[in-house]
């Protein structure tokens, strides 16, 4: 008797399972491959008999299947693994070095490769040091209430005033010292994190989380107390020092009933200045700015 010929199928399933082996890296597409081939090895098997093309399709199948499984099952297990670690921010290797990142500036250009790549990230981890203890100090000392710091709100604070409403705070029997004090009650802060971009043109920074009285608010509340003033008060029946002693009390009443904002989040730059990590001036007095100031 001549042997069976071998069905479409039977050949579809030693091609799928064969492809599925080849390709078992590829994880889920070698799977779908080797599951294509299993049913069209155990359907011709069922139709036309058993052969030996069918036979071999089961076989190199189940094998691709079990392969490709394996491998799809690994490729899930890294994916949570580098997921979970990119959302805590501990990855298991450095992304510069993985793709070619340009070297560090301060990386030395004698020595192996991997003395260069420790001192590299020794100096670095030491500038990161540096910047969290210059923007630590800085907010400490708002914290603590030193008059430096009280002062630069306060300076801060009159001259936003002034642009704003065109009067300095004095003139209208406000004490920017007394502003500053208030806005500081209870004065909270968490250096989330510290970028140190030490390549040539790198743009280092602190993330900084703060909690404190909410400026906007304030001039919010502040604004509204004015229109009140302006449209409740005969102006020309009463002093300018009156007057400037409503506005006064209107004023700090506003900041009083401030609510405290949340963990707002802001960014203060920082610099190296000759191997030294400082918090960087302007950046500061922009963050005074943005959360005391009233424009």
């Amino acid at each position: 008797m001549q042997p069976a010929a071998p069905s479409g199928r039977a050949i579809g399933s030693l091609i799928c399972g064969i492809l599925a082996i080849v390709m078992c890296a590829s994880g889920p597409v070698a799977l779908i491959l080797a599951i294509i081939g299993l049913i069209l090895a155990l359907t011709s098997n069922k139709a036309f008999g058993k052969t030996g093309t069918s036979k071999g399709g089961l076989v190199c199948s189940i094998v691709g299947g079990v392969l490709s499984l394996a491998t799809t099952v690994g490729i899930v297990l890294l994916s949570l693994q580098l997921s979970t670690a990119l959302a805590t921010g501990m990855l298991p290797f450095n992304l510069d070095s993985a793709f070619g990142g340009a070297p560090s500036a301060t990386s030395t250009t004698t020595g192996s490769g991997s003395s260069r790549n420790s001192q590299a990230s020794a100096m670095s981890a030491d500038g990161e040091q540096q910047a969290r203890d210059a923007v630590n100090n800085q907010l400490t000392s708002i914290q603590n209430k030193e008059s430096s710091a009280l002062q630069e709100i306060a300076t801060v604070a009159d001259q936003t005033f002034q642009q704003t409403y065109g009067a300095s705070m004095a003139s209208c029997s406000i004490d920017p010292l007394e502003y500053a004090r208030l806005m500081t009650e209870n004065f909270t802060y968490d250096i989330d994190t510290v970028v140190i971009a030490d390549t040539q043109g790198g743009h280092s920074y602190a993330n900084v989380s703060v909690s404190c009285r909410d400026v906007h608010d304030v001039k919010s509340a502040f604004d509204e107390a004015l229109a009140a003033l302006e449209s409740g008060t005969d102006l020309s029946s009463i002093t300018a020092g009156d007057a400037a002693s409503q506005i006064g009390e209107a004023f700090i009443t506003a900041v009083n009933n401030a609510p405290s904002s949340t963990n707002a989040t802001y960014s203060i730059n920082v610099k190296d200045t000759s191997g030294s990590w400082s918090v960087d001036p302007s950046s500061w007095n922009q963050w005074l700015s943005q959360a005391f100031g009233l424009a």
